[in-house]
Protein backbone atom coordinates (compact mmCIF):
# COMPACT_ATOMS: atom_id res chain seq x y z
CA UNK A 1 0.00 0.00 0.00
CA UNK A 2 1.41 3.24 -1.42
CA UNK A 3 2.72 5.48 1.99
CA UNK A 4 -0.33 4.16 3.81
CA UNK A 5 1.86 3.94 6.53
CA UNK A 6 2.93 7.75 6.71
CA UNK A 7 -0.49 9.15 6.28
CA UNK A 8 -1.20 9.77 9.53
CA UNK A 9 1.57 11.51 10.16
CA UNK A 10 1.26 13.87 7.34
CA UNK A 11 -2.19 14.60 8.77
CA UNK A 12 -1.39 15.73 11.72
CA UNK A 13 1.05 17.78 10.32
CA UNK A 14 -1.29 19.26 7.96
CA UNK A 15 -3.81 20.15 11.07
CA UNK A 16 -0.95 21.53 12.74
CA UNK A 17 -0.54 25.28 13.67
CA UNK A 18 -3.75 27.19 13.13
CA UNK A 19 -2.70 30.67 14.07
CA UNK A 20 -3.05 32.53 17.06
CA UNK A 21 -6.55 33.79 17.99
CA UNK A 22 -7.02 35.97 20.52
CA UNK A 23 -9.64 38.26 19.64
CA UNK A 24 -13.25 36.67 21.54
CA UNK A 25 -16.98 37.48 21.09
CA UNK A 26 -19.96 36.69 23.26
CA UNK A 27 -23.15 35.62 21.05
CA UNK A 28 -26.48 36.43 23.24
CA UNK A 29 -28.61 33.67 23.29
CA UNK A 30 -31.99 33.52 23.51
CA UNK A 31 -33.47 36.31 22.07
CA UNK A 32 -36.49 34.92 20.29
CA UNK A 33 -35.37 36.37 16.94
CA UNK A 34 -33.31 35.81 14.14
CA UNK A 35 -29.64 37.41 14.58
CA UNK A 36 -28.06 36.76 11.28
CA UNK A 37 -26.86 40.30 11.17
CA UNK A 38 -25.43 40.20 14.97
CA UNK A 39 -23.86 37.04 14.29
CA UNK A 40 -22.18 38.32 10.85
CA UNK A 41 -20.84 41.37 12.72
CA UNK A 42 -19.31 39.28 15.55
CA UNK A 43 -17.63 37.16 12.76
CA UNK A 44 -16.93 40.02 10.60
CA UNK A 45 -14.89 41.63 13.67
CA UNK A 46 -12.92 39.02 14.48
CA UNK A 47 -11.20 39.07 10.67
CA UNK A 48 -10.91 42.71 10.98
CA UNK A 49 -8.71 41.47 13.88
CA UNK A 50 -7.02 38.72 12.18
CA UNK A 51 -8.98 36.56 13.51
CA UNK A 52 -10.59 35.22 16.54
CA UNK A 53 -13.14 33.38 18.55
CA UNK A 54 -17.12 33.67 18.24
CA UNK A 55 -18.38 32.34 21.26
CA UNK A 56 -21.97 30.87 22.13
CA UNK A 57 -22.81 30.01 25.41
CA UNK A 58 -25.71 27.84 26.93
CA UNK A 59 -28.95 28.59 24.78
CA UNK A 60 -30.61 28.84 21.33
CA UNK A 61 -29.57 31.54 18.60
CA UNK A 62 -31.94 31.47 15.27
CA UNK A 63 -30.30 32.58 12.32
CA UNK A 64 -29.96 32.38 8.71
CA UNK A 65 -27.22 32.00 6.27
CA UNK A 66 -23.92 33.76 7.79
CA UNK A 67 -20.51 34.02 6.11
CA UNK A 68 -17.29 32.83 7.21
CA UNK A 69 -13.96 34.27 7.20
CA UNK A 70 -10.23 32.88 7.67
CA UNK A 71 -8.61 32.22 11.32
CA UNK A 72 -11.79 32.17 12.51
CA UNK A 73 -13.12 29.76 15.67
CA UNK A 74 -16.82 29.01 16.41
CA UNK A 75 -17.20 27.94 19.48
CA UNK A 76 -19.91 25.93 20.99
CA UNK A 77 -20.54 25.28 24.49
CA UNK A 78 -22.61 22.43 25.89
CA UNK A 79 -26.37 23.04 25.61
CA UNK A 80 -26.11 25.51 22.57
CA UNK A 81 -28.42 24.95 19.77
CA UNK A 82 -27.54 27.19 16.39
CA UNK A 83 -30.84 26.72 14.70
CA UNK A 84 -31.34 27.72 11.22
CA UNK A 85 -34.52 29.57 9.71
CA UNK A 86 -36.73 27.67 8.39
CA UNK A 87 -37.24 30.13 5.42
CA UNK A 88 -34.87 29.13 2.38
CA UNK A 89 -35.42 32.86 1.28
CA UNK A 90 -33.08 33.57 5.14
CA UNK A 91 -30.00 31.97 3.06
CA UNK A 92 -29.13 34.46 0.24
CA UNK A 93 -31.17 35.93 -2.43
CA UNK A 94 -34.03 33.72 -2.88
CA UNK A 95 -32.46 31.45 -5.53
CA UNK A 96 -30.84 28.09 -4.76
CA UNK A 97 -29.54 28.39 -1.28
CA UNK A 98 -26.24 27.87 0.00
CA UNK A 99 -25.70 27.07 3.35
CA UNK A 100 -26.11 28.07 7.23
CA UNK A 101 -22.11 28.35 7.07
CA UNK A 102 -20.01 29.40 4.05
CA UNK A 103 -16.84 31.20 2.55
CA UNK A 104 -14.35 30.40 -0.26
CA UNK A 105 -10.40 30.29 0.13
CA UNK A 106 -10.33 30.40 3.85
CA UNK A 107 -7.57 29.16 5.85
CA UNK A 108 -7.57 27.48 9.62
CA UNK A 109 -11.48 27.53 10.24
CA UNK A 110 -12.63 25.44 13.34
CA UNK A 111 -16.01 24.29 14.97
CA UNK A 112 -15.86 23.23 17.69
CA UNK A 113 -17.39 22.74 21.68
CA UNK A 114 -20.25 20.18 22.62
CA UNK A 115 -23.27 22.31 20.72
CA UNK A 116 -25.65 21.52 17.94
CA UNK A 117 -26.01 22.93 14.59
CA UNK A 118 -29.83 22.52 13.84
CA UNK A 119 -30.78 23.09 9.84
CA UNK A 120 -33.83 22.51 10.99
CA UNK A 121 -34.88 20.23 7.42
CA UNK A 122 -35.61 23.88 5.86
CA UNK A 123 -36.73 22.93 2.31
CA UNK A 124 -36.44 25.11 -0.58
CA UNK A 125 -38.06 24.94 -4.23
CA UNK A 126 -34.96 25.57 -6.23
CA UNK A 127 -32.58 23.30 -4.40
CA UNK A 128 -31.76 19.95 -5.12
CA UNK A 129 -33.90 17.42 -6.08
CA UNK A 130 -37.11 20.65 -6.05
CA UNK A 131 -36.34 20.55 -2.57
CA UNK A 132 -33.43 20.74 -0.59
CA UNK A 133 -32.44 23.84 0.89
CA UNK A 134 -28.92 24.88 2.47
CA UNK A 135 -26.20 22.65 3.52
CA UNK A 136 -25.00 23.55 7.38
CA UNK A 137 -21.91 24.16 7.00
CA UNK A 138 -20.00 24.45 3.27
CA UNK A 139 -16.10 25.71 2.76
CA UNK A 140 -14.83 25.65 -0.67
CA UNK A 141 -10.78 25.99 -1.50
CA UNK A 142 -10.06 25.77 2.67
CA UNK A 143 -6.86 24.92 4.60
CA UNK A 144 -7.00 23.63 7.71
CA UNK A 145 -10.74 22.71 8.95
CA UNK A 146 -11.44 21.76 12.15
CA UNK A 147 -15.06 19.96 12.87
CA UNK A 148 -14.35 18.81 16.41
CA UNK A 149 -17.13 17.37 19.11
CA UNK A 150 -19.76 19.64 17.33
CA UNK A 151 -23.62 18.05 16.56
CA UNK A 152 -25.47 18.98 13.43
CA UNK A 153 -29.35 17.69 12.93
CA UNK A 154 -31.93 18.07 10.30
CA UNK A 155 -29.64 19.42 7.97
CA UNK A 156 -31.13 20.50 5.10
CA UNK A 157 -28.43 19.00 2.61
CA UNK A 158 -24.90 18.02 3.46
CA UNK A 159 -24.08 18.30 6.71
CA UNK A 160 -20.49 19.73 6.34
CA UNK A 161 -19.30 20.02 3.01
CA UNK A 162 -15.92 20.76 1.72
CA UNK A 163 -14.75 20.75 -1.88
CA UNK A 164 -11.05 21.53 -3.09
CA UNK A 165 -9.87 21.77 0.39
CA UNK A 166 -6.66 20.46 2.35
CA UNK A 167 -6.34 19.69 6.01
CA UNK A 168 -9.53 18.55 6.99
CA UNK A 169 -10.26 16.98 10.21
CA UNK A 170 -13.24 15.39 12.26
CA UNK A 171 -12.83 14.75 15.34
CA UNK A 172 -16.09 13.49 17.44
CA UNK A 173 -18.59 14.63 15.38
CA UNK A 174 -21.84 13.26 15.40
CA UNK A 175 -24.53 13.50 12.61
CA UNK A 176 -28.22 12.75 12.71
CA UNK A 177 -30.62 12.95 9.99
CA UNK A 178 -30.52 15.19 6.87
CA UNK A 179 -28.65 14.20 3.94
CA UNK A 180 -24.82 13.66 3.19
CA UNK A 181 -22.85 13.52 6.64
CA UNK A 182 -19.41 14.57 5.15
CA UNK A 183 -18.86 15.23 1.53
CA UNK A 184 -15.66 16.38 0.13
CA UNK A 185 -14.23 16.19 -3.76
CA UNK A 186 -10.79 16.92 -4.95
CA UNK A 187 -9.91 16.94 -1.25
CA UNK A 188 -6.06 16.65 -0.01
CA UNK A 189 -5.26 15.17 3.65
CA UNK A 190 -9.00 14.62 5.50
CA UNK A 191 -8.78 12.71 8.85
CA UNK A 192 -11.81 11.71 10.11
CA UNK A 193 -11.89 10.03 14.13
CA UNK A 194 -14.29 8.33 16.67
CA UNK A 195 -17.30 10.24 14.53
CA UNK A 196 -20.68 8.95 15.17
CA UNK A 197 -23.04 9.60 11.85
CA UNK A 198 -26.62 8.23 11.26
CA UNK A 199 -27.80 10.08 8.09
CA UNK A 200 -30.41 9.79 5.69
CA UNK A 201 -28.06 9.55 2.46
CA UNK A 202 -24.83 8.77 2.14
CA UNK A 203 -22.43 9.16 4.99
CA UNK A 204 -18.76 9.82 3.93
CA UNK A 205 -18.67 10.73 0.20
CA UNK A 206 -16.58 12.30 -2.44
CA UNK A 207 -13.89 11.77 -5.51
CA UNK A 208 -10.49 12.05 -6.78
CA UNK A 209 -9.27 12.58 -3.02
CA UNK A 210 -5.87 12.03 -1.38
CA UNK A 211 -4.46 10.60 1.79
CA UNK A 212 -8.31 10.13 3.25
CA UNK A 213 -8.63 8.87 6.77
CA UNK A 214 -11.31 7.50 8.61
CA UNK A 215 -10.86 5.50 11.75
CA UNK A 216 -12.97 4.31 14.96
CA UNK A 217 -16.41 5.88 13.65
CA UNK A 218 -19.77 4.75 13.51
CA UNK A 219 -21.80 4.52 10.52
CA UNK A 220 -25.45 4.67 9.93
CA UNK A 221 -27.18 5.37 7.28
CA UNK A 222 -30.33 5.18 4.78
CA UNK A 223 -28.01 5.10 1.17
CA UNK A 224 -23.97 3.92 1.37
CA UNK A 225 -21.49 4.15 4.35
CA UNK A 226 -19.21 5.53 1.99
CA UNK A 227 -20.01 6.62 -1.48
CA UNK A 228 -15.71 7.47 -2.18
CA UNK A 229 -13.13 7.60 -4.65
CA UNK A 230 -10.20 8.56 -3.95
CA UNK A 231 -6.38 7.43 -3.74
CA UNK A 232 -4.42 5.73 -0.26
CA UNK A 233 -7.25 5.77 1.54
CA UNK A 234 -7.55 3.97 5.04
CA UNK A 235 -10.50 3.00 6.66
CA UNK A 236 -9.93 1.62 10.02
CA UNK A 237 -12.08 -0.18 13.40
CA UNK A 238 -14.98 1.46 11.76
CA UNK A 239 -18.80 -0.07 12.45
CA UNK A 240 -21.44 -0.03 9.74
CA UNK A 241 -24.59 -1.52 9.99
CA UNK A 242 -28.19 -0.99 8.57
CA UNK A 243 -31.56 -0.62 8.03
CA UNK A 244 -31.15 3.47 8.82
CA UNK A 245 -32.38 5.25 11.85
CA UNK A 246 -32.89 8.35 9.73
CA UNK A 247 -35.35 7.78 6.67
CA UNK A 248 -33.65 8.64 2.63
CA UNK A 249 -36.14 11.60 2.45
CA UNK A 250 -36.52 11.84 -1.27
CA UNK A 251 -36.99 7.58 -1.68
CA UNK A 252 -39.15 7.09 1.64
CA UNK A 253 -37.24 4.23 2.57
CA UNK A 254 -34.91 3.24 5.74
CA UNK A 255 -32.70 -0.06 3.78
CA UNK A 256 -28.93 0.79 3.54
CA UNK A 257 -27.99 0.07 0.06
CA UNK A 258 -23.93 -0.11 0.79
CA UNK A 259 -21.00 -0.14 2.81
CA UNK A 260 -18.82 0.61 0.18
CA UNK A 261 -20.09 1.64 -3.04
CA UNK A 262 -17.53 3.36 -5.59
CA UNK A 263 -17.84 7.24 -7.18
CA UNK A 264 -16.11 8.50 -9.78
CA UNK A 265 -18.94 10.75 -11.61
CA UNK A 266 -18.41 11.90 -15.11
CA UNK A 267 -19.93 15.10 -15.00
CA UNK A 268 -17.50 15.82 -12.44
CA UNK A 269 -14.61 15.77 -14.44
CA UNK A 270 -12.81 13.71 -12.20
CA UNK A 271 -9.05 13.36 -12.65
CA UNK A 272 -7.91 10.84 -10.31
CA UNK A 273 -8.03 6.57 -10.83
CA UNK A 274 -8.93 5.33 -7.88
CA UNK A 275 -6.30 3.02 -5.58
CA UNK A 276 -3.74 1.92 -3.11
CA UNK A 277 -7.35 1.15 -0.47
CA UNK A 278 -7.29 -0.61 2.81
CA UNK A 279 -10.39 -1.77 4.70
CA UNK A 280 -9.41 -2.84 8.79
CA UNK A 281 -11.13 -4.27 11.10
CA UNK A 282 -14.70 -3.17 9.33
CA UNK A 283 -17.57 -5.02 11.04
CA UNK A 284 -20.42 -4.47 8.51
CA UNK A 285 -23.88 -6.05 9.28
CA UNK A 286 -27.83 -5.47 8.20
CA UNK A 287 -26.70 -3.48 4.84
CA UNK A 288 -28.05 -4.59 1.72
CA UNK A 289 -24.81 -5.21 -0.24
CA UNK A 290 -20.81 -5.06 1.02
CA UNK A 291 -19.16 -3.19 -2.09
CA UNK A 292 -19.87 -2.02 -5.31
CA UNK A 293 -18.12 -1.24 -8.40
CA UNK A 294 -19.49 -1.36 -11.85
CA UNK A 295 -17.70 0.16 -14.20
CA UNK A 296 -19.28 -0.56 -16.89
CA UNK A 297 -22.38 1.27 -16.18
CA UNK A 298 -23.18 1.91 -12.78
CA UNK A 299 -24.33 5.09 -11.11
CA UNK A 300 -21.64 7.67 -11.13
CA UNK A 301 -18.93 4.86 -11.04
CA UNK A 302 -17.24 5.47 -15.18
CA UNK A 303 -15.54 8.26 -14.60
CA UNK A 304 -12.09 7.04 -13.97
CA UNK A 305 -11.09 3.80 -13.23
CA UNK A 306 -10.44 1.88 -9.59
CA UNK A 307 -7.75 0.29 -9.28
CA UNK A 308 -7.16 -2.03 -6.33
CA UNK A 309 -8.81 -2.44 -2.98
CA UNK A 310 -7.95 -4.75 0.25
CA UNK A 311 -9.96 -5.89 3.09
CA UNK A 312 -8.55 -7.65 6.07
CA UNK A 313 -10.16 -8.35 9.40
CA UNK A 314 -13.66 -7.61 7.77
CA UNK A 315 -16.50 -8.97 9.54
CA UNK A 316 -19.71 -9.24 8.05
CA UNK A 317 -23.46 -10.37 9.01
CA UNK A 318 -26.80 -10.89 7.52
CA UNK A 319 -25.86 -9.14 4.03
CA UNK A 320 -28.20 -9.65 1.26
CA UNK A 321 -25.05 -9.55 -1.04
CA UNK A 322 -21.12 -9.46 -0.41
CA UNK A 323 -19.46 -8.31 -3.83
CA UNK A 324 -20.55 -7.16 -7.19
CA UNK A 325 -17.75 -6.00 -9.09
CA UNK A 326 -17.82 -5.46 -12.87
CA UNK A 327 -14.33 -3.60 -13.99
CA UNK A 328 -12.99 -2.46 -17.01
CA UNK A 329 -12.28 -4.82 -20.31
CA UNK A 330 -8.95 -4.30 -19.79
CA UNK A 331 -8.28 -5.94 -16.34
CA UNK A 332 -6.66 -3.45 -13.77
CA UNK A 333 -8.82 -3.89 -10.83
CA UNK A 334 -7.24 -6.03 -8.23
CA UNK A 335 -9.07 -7.52 -4.53
CA UNK A 336 -7.87 -8.83 -1.89
CA UNK A 337 -9.60 -9.98 1.32
CA UNK A 338 -7.91 -11.35 4.10
CA UNK A 339 -8.96 -12.83 8.00
CA UNK A 340 -12.14 -11.64 7.43
CA UNK A 341 -15.42 -13.42 7.82
CA UNK A 342 -18.76 -13.58 6.35
CA UNK A 343 -21.76 -14.98 8.43
CA UNK A 344 -25.49 -15.32 6.65
CA UNK A 345 -28.39 -16.31 9.76
CA UNK A 346 -31.19 -14.37 7.55
CA UNK A 347 -31.32 -14.00 4.25
CA UNK A 348 -31.67 -17.54 2.63
CA UNK A 349 -31.56 -17.10 -1.63
CA UNK A 350 -33.08 -13.44 -1.52
CA UNK A 351 -34.32 -12.04 -4.42
CA UNK A 352 -32.34 -10.46 -7.23
CA UNK A 353 -32.49 -6.74 -7.19
CA UNK A 354 -31.87 -3.29 -8.60
CA UNK A 355 -29.17 -0.96 -6.39
CA UNK A 356 -29.12 2.43 -8.73
CA UNK A 357 -28.23 0.97 -12.48
CA UNK A 358 -26.24 -2.19 -11.00
CA UNK A 359 -28.15 -5.13 -11.06
CA UNK A 360 -27.51 -7.17 -7.97
CA UNK A 361 -27.69 -11.06 -8.77
CA UNK A 362 -28.11 -12.89 -5.66
CA UNK A 363 -27.64 -16.66 -7.35
CA UNK A 364 -23.92 -16.22 -6.02
CA UNK A 365 -22.81 -13.95 -2.95
CA UNK A 366 -19.73 -12.95 -4.33
CA UNK A 367 -19.53 -11.78 -8.47
CA UNK A 368 -16.29 -10.52 -9.68
CA UNK A 369 -15.54 -9.89 -13.63
CA UNK A 370 -13.12 -8.20 -15.34
CA UNK A 371 -10.19 -7.98 -13.00
CA UNK A 372 -6.91 -8.34 -13.07
CA UNK A 373 -6.62 -9.78 -9.43
CA UNK A 374 -8.12 -11.67 -7.01
CA UNK A 375 -6.35 -12.88 -3.55
CA UNK A 376 -8.24 -14.44 -0.72
CA UNK A 377 -6.86 -15.61 2.32
CA UNK A 378 -8.18 -16.94 5.62
CA UNK A 379 -11.85 -16.42 4.81
CA UNK A 380 -14.44 -18.22 6.30
CA UNK A 381 -18.26 -18.28 5.01
CA UNK A 382 -20.61 -19.63 8.03
CA UNK A 383 -23.99 -20.76 7.73
CA UNK A 384 -25.07 -20.31 4.27
CA UNK A 385 -27.33 -22.13 1.72
CA UNK A 386 -26.19 -24.98 -0.29
CA UNK A 387 -24.97 -23.04 -3.54
CA UNK A 388 -21.62 -21.83 -4.78
CA UNK A 389 -20.79 -18.51 -3.32
CA UNK A 390 -18.63 -17.12 -5.46
CA UNK A 391 -18.92 -16.23 -9.20
CA UNK A 392 -15.31 -15.25 -10.30
CA UNK A 393 -15.50 -14.72 -14.88
CA UNK A 394 -13.00 -12.94 -17.41
CA UNK A 395 -9.67 -12.66 -15.33
CA UNK A 396 -6.20 -12.39 -14.90
CA UNK A 397 -5.05 -14.60 -11.31
CA UNK A 398 -6.79 -15.60 -8.42
CA UNK A 399 -5.11 -17.04 -5.18
CA UNK A 400 -6.80 -18.74 -2.91
CA UNK A 401 -5.47 -19.96 0.87
CA UNK A 402 -7.36 -20.90 3.60
CA UNK A 403 -10.99 -20.50 2.51
CA UNK A 404 -13.32 -22.34 4.76
CA UNK A 405 -17.42 -22.57 4.17
CA UNK A 406 -20.63 -24.61 5.19
CA UNK A 407 -19.90 -28.62 3.88
CA UNK A 408 -22.68 -28.42 2.02
CA UNK A 409 -21.39 -25.92 -0.44
CA UNK A 410 -17.28 -26.46 0.02
CA UNK A 411 -16.81 -28.63 -3.07
CA UNK A 412 -18.67 -26.18 -5.17
CA UNK A 413 -17.54 -22.88 -3.48
CA UNK A 414 -16.41 -21.67 -6.52
CA UNK A 415 -17.29 -20.74 -10.55
CA UNK A 416 -14.66 -20.04 -12.53
CA UNK A 417 -14.98 -18.95 -16.43
CA UNK A 418 -12.22 -17.68 -18.30
CA UNK A 419 -10.03 -17.06 -15.33
CA UNK A 420 -6.14 -17.21 -16.83
CA UNK A 421 -4.37 -18.72 -13.33
CA UNK A 422 -6.01 -20.09 -10.39
CA UNK A 423 -3.70 -20.58 -7.24
CA UNK A 424 -4.67 -23.08 -4.65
Amino acid sequence: MLVLQIILLNLLLAFAGSGKKETKITITPDQGRLITNQIQQAIDSCAAAGGGTVYFPKGKFLTGGLKLTSNLTMLLAEGTLIQGSDNYKDYGDGKRPEALFSGDNLTNVTFEGKGTIDGVDCTSPTGEEGFRGPHCIRIFNGKNLVFKDITIVRSANYAIFCNYSDGVRLKDVKIRGGHDGFHIRFGRNVLAEDCDFRTGDDAFAGNDNVNYVVKRCSVNTSCHGFRLGGQNVLIEDCRIWGPGEYKHIKQNRNNTLSAFVYFSPQDANPKLQSGDWLVKNVTVEGVDNVYIYDFAGGLWQTGQLMQGIRFEGLKVRNVKKGFTVIGDENRHFQLAIANSTFINDEYNNPAPFKMERTLIDTKHFFDLTNFDKLTLKNVEFKQFPARPLLDIANGNIVQISKVKAPAQTSESLFEFQNVATVKK
